[in-house]
């Protein structure tokens, strides 16, 4: 809900089932549409990134509050949309701009 509260709106749940029937729905534009599922697939490898560290004796990773969870999150967001170096006329060159109108 920090992350991307705005973004998600009404159709954030704590259901995962309601949350994937909410993916696979058309978005308002194509760029919240990548930006949804981009955040959910950011959100379950935070998850499953801790979950390993936990299980093979490793630093736990989120021994973090949700608002420290929420803009690490964040920055991996920020990281993986200014790698994808989109060119001048791609369809999603804007992921960036709509990220920070979101959040």
């Amino acid at each position: 809900m920090q992350t991307a509260g705005k973004l998600f709106g009404s159709a954030i749940s704590p259901d995962w089932t309601d949350t994937v029937v909410s993916l696979l729905q058309p978005a308002r534009s194509r760029l919240d549409s990548v930006l949804q599922k981009m955040v959910f697939q950011m959100v379950l490898y935070s998850i499953w990134r801790e979950h390993n560290s936990r299980r093979h004796g490793g630093v736990w990773v989120t021994r973090l509050t949700t608002a420290k969870n929420s803009r690490s999150i964040d920055k991996l967001f920020r990281n993986r949309i200014s790698s994808l170096c989109y060119a001048r006329a791609h369809p999603l060159k804007g992921l960036m701009k709509r990220w920070f109108e979101v959040t």
